[in-house]
């Protein structure tokens, strides 16, 4: 890739207001063999001689960080970047802009101090997760495209994510984290879920949660946790055993509804924000247009890839396989409810033992339990966007869907090792 600039001139140091729709992206951070958000922003940045060669290969010697990394499909409405850029790079916004796609805008440019540091300054963030209110339904309840959540539903599931709030140990929240890791320890701030609104005759609500910080996969897990006691799955006694020592069996919930909402930098801007040389990094002026930015590129996409996968409904037809408890070794257990609805004799025994791989057999069984609660009727879908039931499908059928779930869940772990531990999923 050809650039123009050969030699990096003195610069400033820059906060970057950055909006993206993350479905389609391996994540924000750079990496190899992967289209991520990042890559997309540098290459039209070298493209334009912004930034030289040596600085796209390593970031670093511009001082570029990030105030959180997202992971793979997660949106971003108000990311911040940090870096050192020439003294006019305001005014190249648009010509940024105009080599990126529309779901990624490069929203503003203010100066920052030196050593300004998008992460390390950041006092807390905050995230959003939307939903289809249909994963608020009980147990009871018929899983379907045209629930109404009720007030009930909105407030006890409030009363659920209650116990969120303050400092716990989220050990089992993430991934490669001990339980005596004191980076395990996050303090959440602020958690609640929205009233119920409808979008393209589905109806929605959205989960904010303020942290000061969050690790890999934490508010996926969160929401998974909390739905699994929501649906009636477990009980809020989990609570107690997740922030415990021991390592228990959470499932992680669909990453698509999850976006940056805002970073927060409150001590900064009492410290800096009213020197006369550096703007405060709020970013109220460009209310409407990342209002409108949301509401053409992240909302939308959300809905129609809801409409059309039903991520939502495929991994709610996945929570009876967890046992909300502590695990052993293989597939996670299977809760009493699911035990009561398998059928009497139900062969788990492989062809060949011995030479099965542990992982193959995993999956294995993890099939063959899906399959046994489908038969027991403990799940349950009806959709206006699906011609059949699926208790009018084959068995066959069945298998082979529900093992495409499992493959891709177990894809996505993959691919999420990929990048490090980070202050997000």
């Amino acid at each position: 890739m050809s650039n123009p600039v050969s030699k990096r001139v003195k610069g400033n140091k820059f906060a970057l207001l950055l909006s993206y729709c993350g479905v389609g992206y391996f994540g924000l951070q750079k990496n190899k063999n992967v289209r991520t958000i990042e890559s997309d922003l540098f290459d039209a940045m070298l493209k334009i001689g912004i930034i030289t060669q040596k600085e796209y290969d390593r970031p670093q010697d511009m001082y570029f960080q990030r105030a959180a990394r997202t992971d793979k499909g997660v949106s971003a409405l108000r990311q911040i970047l940090s870096c050192r850029l020439p003294k006019d790079f305001p005014e190249k916004i648009d010509l940024i802009n105009s080599h990126l796609v529309p779901q990624i805008r490069l929203i503003a440019a203010k100066r920052a101090t030196r050593y300004f540091d998008s992460k390390n300054f950041c006092d807390y963030r905050t995230y959003a997760y939307m939903m289809p209110s249909y994963a608020l339904c009980r147990i009871d309840e018929t899983v379907n495209l045209d629930f109404r959540a009720t007030r009930d539903h909105i407030t006890s599931f409030n009363k659920i994510l209650s116990r969120y709030l303050g400092t716990h140990n989220y050990h089992n929240f993430t991934s490669q984290r001990a339980a005596t890791d004191a980076s395990s320890q996050r303090y959440i701030m602020s958690i609640e879920c929205s009233d119920p609104f409808v979008r393209d005759d589905l109806e929605f609500v959205i989960v904010r949660v303020r942290g000061q910080s969050f690790m890999l996969h934490q508010i996926r897990k969160m929401m998974g946790l909390a739905l699994g006691i929501q649906r009636g799955f477990t009980t809020e006694s989990s609570f107690d055993r997740a922030f415990d020592l021991h390592r228990i069996d959470i499932p992680v919930a669909p990453g698509l509804g999850l976006m940056l909402e805002e970073v927060h930098y409150d001590k900064y801007n009492n410290r800096f924000g009213g020197d006369e040389i550096h703007e405060p990094l709020v970013w109220d002026e460009y209310s409407d247009t990342l209002r409108k930015f949301a509401d053409e590129f992240i909302y939308p996409v959300i809905v129609n890839t809801e409409k059309q996968e039903l991520s939502m409904i495929k991994w709610l037809q996945l929570l009876p396989i967890h046992s909300f408890d502590i695990r052993g070794d293989g597939p996670p257990s299977l809760p009493l409810s699911c035990e009561l609805h398998q059928p009497e004799k139900l062969s788990t025994e492989p062809a060949s033992e011995s030479s099965e791989p542990p992982l193959k057999k995993e999956k294995r069984e993890r099939t063959l339990y899906m399959d046994a609660c489908l038969k027991g009727g403990v799940l349950e879908v009806r959709s206006k966007a699906q011609d059949s039931t699926p208790e009018e499908q084959s068995s066959t059928e069945l298998s082979a869907e529900y093992r495409e779930v499992i493959e891709n869940s177990d894809a996505a772990c993959k691919d999420s090792e990929l990048q490090k531990e980070s202050s997000i999923n």
